[in-house]
C-alpha cells in the first residue's frame, strides 16, 4: 500500500516529497506528509482534496484511513520540529 499511495500522489503532484507511515502496521491506516510548492496559494482543504481525489479507489477498498499533512517547502521548514508523527 505504501507504493500505491506514493505513486498516486506522485502522479498528481510531480516532484513532491512524500513521507508515509503505517503506525498500526495493519496496511489500512496511514499517515502521509506531502511537501510541494505546488500547494502555494491553496488552502488546507483544497490541498487535502487534491491528494484524496487520487486515492478514491483505495479509500473505497483496502485503505481505511489516510491522515494528511500537506505543506509547501517553506511551511515544512518552519514546522519540521513538530512533524515527528510523520517523519519518525
Amino acid at each position: 500500500m505504501y507504493d500505491v499511495i506514493k505513486t498516486r500522489i506522485s502522479e498528481e503532484l510531480p516532484g513532491a516529497k512524500i513521507y508515509i507511515k503505517n503506525p498500526l502496521r495493519d496496511g489500512q491506516h496511514f499517515y502521509a506528509l506531502v511537501v510541494t510548492d505546488l500547494f502555494e496559494g491553496m488552502g488546507a482543504v483544497e490541498r487535502h482534496r487534491k491528494i484524496l481525489m487520487t486515492m478514491e479507489d483505495e479509500l473505497a477498498g483496502p485503505l481505511h484511513a489516510l491522515s494528511l499533512k500537506a505543506l509547501t517547502t517553506k511551511e515544512f521548514d518552519a514546522q519540521k520540529g513538530n512533524l515527528t508523527k510523520y517523519l519518525t
